[in-house]
């Protein structure tokens, strides 16, 4: 099943959260039980990022429920942008060009935190799509030398979404097994 993602922002930039908490989980649990599949939600002043896994475009379906969260800006056309992206490789795409595009070093990292503390208290539920998104990142980054950003903030990014996965190991055989796999030690 393809990964879908949505994101949406205001179009005059506001340094306050689109949606609230409450409201994020609110979203994620309508689009979780229409769906019947995971969800991820990311709600940074950047906007708001939203991961599923579904062979359909919900894309006028997640206008209409945010439409509703957000009751006060009801147009949500001439309120907000919105990006669409219907793949893994559109996605990864965005995520390489985005990231050749950055400015602001403190910005993007900034950004990064944010996402991963999000990223933690929702493994449990989008285990598999925060496993894609991780492979994404890791994909986009692999080759990736460019001026204006700290690649070291990006392989760190990439140790959090290893930290993510392998934290929520239960088994401590196998929890032992990959972290002597991904040891720095034994890489080439």
């Amino acid at each position: 099943m393809d990964l879908k993602y949505l994101h949406v922002n205001e179009k005059q930039y506001s340094e306050a959260l689109l949606i609230s908490e409450k409201q994020v989980y609110i979203l994620k649990k309508l689009l979780k039980d229409l769906l019947q599949n995971e969800v991820l939600i990311i709600n940074t002043t950047l906007g708001l990022e939203i991961y599923y896994e579904s062979p359909n475009d919900y894309t006028g379906i997640i206008k209409n429920i945010l439409a509703l969260i957000v009751s006060e800006k009801r147009d949500m056309n001439a309120s907000f942008d919105f990006l669409y992206l219907k793949n893994e490789k559109e996605i990864q795409y965005s995520i390489h060009d985005s990231i050749k595009h950055i400015e602001n070093d403190s910005f993007f990292l900034g950004y990064l935190k944010d996402m991963m503390r999000q990223l933690k208290p929702q493994y449990e539920s989008s285990k598999r799509i925060i496993g894609k998104l991780s492979d994404l990142w890791n994909e986009a980054t692999k080759n990736l030398s460019v001026k204006n950003v700290n690649l070291q903030e990006i392989h760190a990014l990439q140790i959090d979404f290893q930290d993510v996965y392998i934290n929520m190991i239960e088994d401590k055989v196998l929890k032992e097994l990959v972290v002597g796999a991904v040891d720095v030690k034994y890489a080439n």
